[in-house]
């Protein structure tokens, strides 16, 4: 099983965006990008937390109860 996130990353820094998104690219299951909200609608497997990652520790985190 996996869970939705919808993870936001205004107002951060290129280079924590960038860490964001390389994180978010190796770990997601499949992943949407909303640039013009500097959004990604992202499904992790069960095994990862976002919340604990520190490449996401300035990224708006909230779980979603739908599927992509």
């Amino acid at each position: 099983m996996a869970k939705l996130y919808t993870i936001t990353l205004n107002g951060v820094t290129e280079e924590t965006y960038n860490q964001a998104t390389d994180y978010i690219q190796k770990n997601a299951l499949r992943l949407n990008y909303r640039p013009v909200a500097s959004t990604i609608d992202v499904e992790f497997p069960d095994d990862i937390d976002p919340d604990k990652a520190p490449e996401l520790s300035e990224a708006v985190i909230r779980e979603v109860h739908q599927t992509l």
